[in-house]
């Protein structure tokens, strides 16, 4: 019996210095040197910048600073691009070294917080870019939110790029049909959108997004 008392107690102690080690690693692989100067975040004697995405999703803790603390993104391995969280703010940032594509493969999308890398919806994403419609419609709203409350943000990434960074219009139901509005048509303020119909094959992606009906004045 004192043998098995003795065993137990051994075992419960690497248990013990285990779960020690394990939290002290994970304590000092934090860089608890994280610094705001002006519009630059420093981590890492790194040089970071804020960009206006739309959404990228947090991971763990890499870095803290005074008042906030940095996160990863989780499908980035090379830490480029990350989130800086403030009580209820975040905010993406990425490394100024970094040059952002603009153009080129299309190498992710987000439908709003939706991530998306392949199948149909990626090809969905792809006939965007390619323009391949069947057809379109003109709708008047009474207000610039009318919009923006029922659609879905679509940024792009592309090439090496890991995240959305191109914001190029709204997808939604609208009078019937699954529709992308263009960017700078979303950002006119004349309250008039063309819609272009997405393909049949489409169609039923987003069928339990958000429907509504406005005025056609084509």
């Amino acid at each position: 019996m004192e043998k098995k008392a003795k065993k137990k107690a051994l075992i419960f102690l690497i248990i013990v210095f285990c779960v020690a080690v394990y939290a002290a690693v994970r304590y000092y692989s934090v860089d608890r040197t994280a610094v705001r100067e002006g519009g630059y975040y420093i981590i890492g004697g790194e040089r970071y910048v804020e960009i206006p995405i739309n959404f990228t999703k947090e991971g763990k803790t890499v870095a803290k600073g005074d008042s906030f603390k940095i996160n990863e993104i989780p499908e980035d391995k090379s830490h480029t691009f990350l989130t800086v969280r403030s009580f209820l703010d975040n905010r993406t940032i990425v490394k100024e070294s970094y040059v952002i594509p603009t153009a080129g493969k299309l190498s992710v999308a987000y439908c709003g917080h939706e991530r998306i890398t392949g199948g149909k919806k990626r090809s969905m994403v792809q006939s965007i870019f390619d323009e391949a419609y069947q057809g379109s419609f003109v709708i008047k709203t009474n207000d610039r939110f009318d919009i923006s409350n029922g659609t879905k943000n679509i940024y792009a990434g592309y090439e090496d790029c890991p995240v959305g960074t191109d914001w190029i219009g709204c997808l939604g139901n609208i009078n019937g049909r699954l529709v992308f509005i263009k960017e700078e048509d979303v950002r006119d303020e004349d309250l008039r959108y063309t819609c272009y119909i997405l393909k049949d094959e489409y169609q039923g992606l987003y069928e339990n997004g958000v429907h509504n009906t406005f005025k056609r004045v084509d």
